[in-house]
């Protein structure tokens, strides 16, 4: 869509008291996916790929959509080296302000389609079902739409930024499109209660209150609190009722059924799902082991 043709929409947009136009480039994608016709919205296709396997470069694949009537960038090029795509990359860079259209930056691809497999090719969505790592974030205005989910790239991105639910973190748009996280504002260094094995009356200010104390510092130490009453007197906010209460929910959570504690391992692959009807047949972790050992 053109910058002209979004203004002129929004002004009609705007004389019918209706929702306005966040920008030509989300305008654009969502008068494709919208059920109504808008022939009225001037949109325009530029062409940039031909599967045809009788093509053997990019420049030829250009070409040859030019032939059959589509629309291409009428300033593609192909370069020999890196300096001669320096040059037309500074000759060409200052343009991309002054189109008629938004546009992410220029584009350069190897040309000869030959070297394609051993440089090897990438897409969003893989087809082995490669995981693709996404934050889901407050809802913010960010270059005219609304963001609220955020590229996290792959694990070690979120590893060596020391990413946490609930951190405060800088966004910006790479090459003006793609939403990425730029920098950890703030560590709010929440605390994960994983809900199967709930214990009534260990909240997480409790919970606060006992790691503070030393009295706890991995999920077994839960079950040795029964081991040190006095110690946990002496805690405020803890009474003799309050702390029967909670080592008796703490003795009860041992009670739990078969398919919380399977949910609770984290075991990959086994969904909640496969973990309750696995504890169908296997009342206990002792016949799962059997099965395993046995390879039945």
């Amino acid at each position: 869509m053109e910058k002209g043709e979004f203004f002129r929409l929004n002004k009609e947009l705007e004389k019918n008291d209706s929702k306005l136009l966040a920008n030509p480039r989300n305008s654009a994608s969502g008068s494709l996916r919208t059920l109504v016709p808008l022939q009225n919205r001037k949109l325009h296709f530029f062409a940039y790929q031909l599967f045809n396997s009788a093509l053997d470069s990019q420049f030829t694949c250009l070409r040859e959509l030019e032939k059959l009537g589509f629309a291409v960038s009428p300033d593609y090029q192909s370069c020999k080296g890196i300096e001669k795509t320096k040059e037309f990359i500074q000759k060409h860079e200052p343009k991309r302000l002054n189109l008629d259209f938004e546009s992410d930056g220029i584009v350069v691809k190897v040309n000869n389609y030959d070297f394609y497999p051993s440089l090897g090719q990438t897409s969003q969505v893989s087809r082995n079902g490669r995981i693709t790592y996404v934050a889901e974030i407050k809802p913010v205005t960010l270059q005219g739409s609304t963001i609220s989910k955020v590229t996290l790239h792959n694990y070690s991105f979120i590893r060596n930024l020391k990413l946490n639910i609930g951190d405060k973190v800088a966004i910006k748009k790479a090459g003006d499109v793609i939403p990425q996280i730029i920098q950890l504002i703030k560590l709010t260094e929440n605390i994960w209660l994983p809900p199967n094995a709930y214990i009534k009356g260990l909240s997480q200010k409790n919970i606060e209150k006992l790691y503070q104390n030393s009295l706890i510092k991995k999920p077994i130490d839960f079950y040795q609190l029964d081991q040190k009453r006095e110690e946990l007197l002496k805690l405020e906010g803890f009474q003799k009722k309050s702390i029967d209460n909670i080592l008796s929910s703490i003795e009860n959570s041992k009670k739990k059924p078969l398919t919380n504690l399977l949910i609770a391992l984290g075991i990959p692959l086994l969904s909640s799902v496969k973990a309750k009807k696995l504890s169908i047949f296997y009342p206990n972790l002792a016949s799962i082991r059997t099965i395993i050992e046995n390879n039945e």
